[in-house]
């Protein structure tokens, strides 16, 4: 994902979506699931920084319960390059 240029993305999350349709009794567009992506995202960074005090001094908000539940999954970092 990391080395598709930007207009091959949305050809990406049409992917993902297929497998998450094949797998599962759900249909969801590569949309929907770029805006979850990016919601679980802002919401594991969200907790990160009440954690370590926000250091940068960025907005905060209440972590609702699907970023405290997939916090740990996320906190490896696995999607970030090594």
């Amino acid at each position: 994902f990391e080395n598709a240029s930007n207009h091959e993305h949305s050809g990406l999350w049409d992917q993902i979506s297929l497998q998450i349709s094949n797998t599962n009794p759900i249909q969801v567009s590569g949309r929907q699931c770029q805006i979850k992506w990016n919601a679980l995202v802002r919401g594991y960074k969200n907790i990160r920084r009440i954690r370590i005090e926000n250091p940068e001094g960025l907005p905060l908000r209440s972590p609702n319960r699907y970023d405290i539940e997939f916090y740990e999954m996320m906190e490896e970092e696995f999607w970030l390059p090594q």
